[in-house]
């Protein structure tokens, strides 16, 4: 008698547990709606007193689409990131970012497609199985990175890039965050912390010769929370995927 009101206790625990981690869940989730739908009125009054083009500005509702997912951790994310980074490289294109225009076309369209393909074939719930890079390739990955970043500046240098640093640097960790999402490491989320402020500073710079850049601003201030929330949220499905396999 003493062994089912105890089993039944633990039963009334775990399902309260259960409750309280949907509620929370729900309050992000509608938070994170509210946000994306104060950043697409704040995206289209700028894009209006700024006279944008729609063409210029239909990335960013996307994108805003885009980072929603990418909060949830979503599979569909980089699906539909793929063929926007198409409209991006045009944007890029126009402000003389040549970095950015290179990264859309060939790593960011490729790369976001792929990555779509291996987490539909290794699925966890909406998402994928993640993996953690070791210490050694931690190490490997950071000498290539400084090493691809200083052959970048050169190149910049040599195609009088507008803000040649501040890009080179947003395309570098832009290419790394692709690569580590694609094969699943969970290291990608923290890199895009880091990949959003260095945009933001970028996005900073720029206001002063194209104050139109607000528009994007903006939009890159929706885009770090949702990446934050992304942080967690994939550690959360790691250890969930790991506590599987030990039972």
């Amino acid at each position: 008698m003493c062994d089912t009101i105890k089993i039944q206790k633990q039963e009334d625990a775990m399902l309260k547990i259960c409750r309280n981690k949907k509620r929370t869940l729900s309050e992000q989730i509608n938070l994170t709606t509210l946000l994306m739908l104060i950043t697409a009125i704040a995206v289209t009054v700028t894009g209006i007193l700024f006279d944008q083009s729609i063409l210029r500005i239909l990335p960013l509702y996307i994108s805003m689409f885009i980072s929603l997912l990418q909060s949830r951790v979503n599979r569909y994310a980089p699906l539909i990131g793929a063929f926007n980074s198409l409209l991006y490289a045009g944007v890029y294109f126009y402000y003389g970012l040549y970095a950015s225009v290179l990264y859309a076309v060939l790593v960011s369209f490729p790369l976001q497609f792929v990555t779509f393909i291996r987490w539909n074939r290794n699925p966890y719930q909406k998402s994928t199985v993640f993996r953690r890079m070791t210490g050694k390739q931690r190490a490997v990955v950071a000498l290539i990175a400084v090493a691809f970043w200083c052959g970048m500046l050169i190149v910049l240098k040599s195609l009088d890039s507008s803000h040649q640093i501040l890009d080179n640097t947003v395309t570098l960790l832009g290419i790394l965050n692709t690569i580590l999402m694609m094969l699943s490491y969970i290291e990608y989320t923290a890199l895009m912390i880091p990949g959003n402020l260095v945009s933001i500073a970028l996005y900073v710079a720029m206001i002063p010769e194209s104050p139109e850049q607000i528009t994007y601003l903006i939009y890159t201030l929706f885009s770090t929370y949702c990446v934050v929330r992304a942080f967690f949220r994939v550690r959360q499905l790691y250890a969930e995927q790991n506590k599987d396999k030990n039972t």
